[in-house]
């Protein structure tokens, strides 16, 4: 009799045959690059359905996009202001890619993307790097600055200097690992319910009930998650060019 998990919907597995290339490089399609290549798809055909017929007065579907793009337009706006248009392109391509693929997630026996730390932790990266190539960029060696808080004693500066680039590296981290976790934690609580529910015959009804409402507590993460994480990366960005 097959055992079922909680973390089976988190494991990565081959699709089809091995593809192994020269010198031992394994190519092959996995589940994770299925899925993800699937919620692009996903978002592709909806934004595509959605605004294939844009009027002045907004449909059904047009309004809901409008919403979304409002959103994340108004949370970069708010940390960024004039370098909103440089960043908020990218910004919203991260929060629909995070959104889409918790609503993934949450589909029975479905793939949980942003239950692979990689994928988090890879998304806060590219923030990171973005965030300090564009500092340095504009401003040169001189972006260093950042890390220097102003009016304070020289012997101090190598202390402080260390600190806030520990600081600086830890926030973009702990923002991909922040998401790993809440989804984490959320997908294996529902899945247990469930697995409990299967088992109990006098009481399956209760069960039932708990479970639509942690349904309900999941679908709700689903957009905190990704509110979340794009407020974060705002943050680190303007934090990378924010002078003390």
């Amino acid at each position: 009799m097959h055992t079922f998990s909680p973390l089976e919907n988190f494991a990565i597995q081959t699709i089809g045959d091995d593809i192994v290339i020269a010198d031992g490089i394994n190519i092959s399609i996995t589940n994770a690059a299925l899925s993800m290549f699937g919620v692009n798809i996903i978002i592709i055909i909806i934004f595509s359905i959605c605004l294939k017929k844009v009027s002045l007065i907004p449909s059904r579907l047009q309004m809901l996009v409008e919403i979304i793009y409002n959103l994340v337009y108004g949370i970069t706006k708010e940390h960024l202001q004039r370098k909103t248009e440089i960043f908020f392109p990218y910004i919203f391509t991260i929060f629909l890619f995070i959104l889409f693929s918790n609503l993934y997630g949450i589909i029975p026996y479905s793939f949980v993307i942003n239950a692979q730390l990689i994928i988090p932790i890879t998304l806060a990266i590219f923030i990171f790097v973005f965030a300090t190539i564009y500092g340095i960029f504009k401003n040169g060696f001189m972006w260093i600055r950042i890390f220097i808080p102003n009016n304070i004693p020289i012997f101090l500066i190598p202390i402080l200097f260390i600190t806030s680039v520990i600081s600086y590296i830890s926030k973009s981290i702990s923002t991909g690992i922040r998401l790993f976790a809440n989804t984490i934690a959320v997908c294996i609580i529902i899945k247990v319910l469930g697995i409990i529910t299967t088992y109990m015959e006098t009481f399956k009804f209760v069960s039932i009930f708990f479970i639509s409402i942690v349904f309900l507590l999941e679908l709700t993460m689903v957009f905190v998650q990704a509110y979340l994480f794009t407020v974060l990366s705002c943050i680190i960005i303007k934090q990378a060019n924010e002078f003390h």
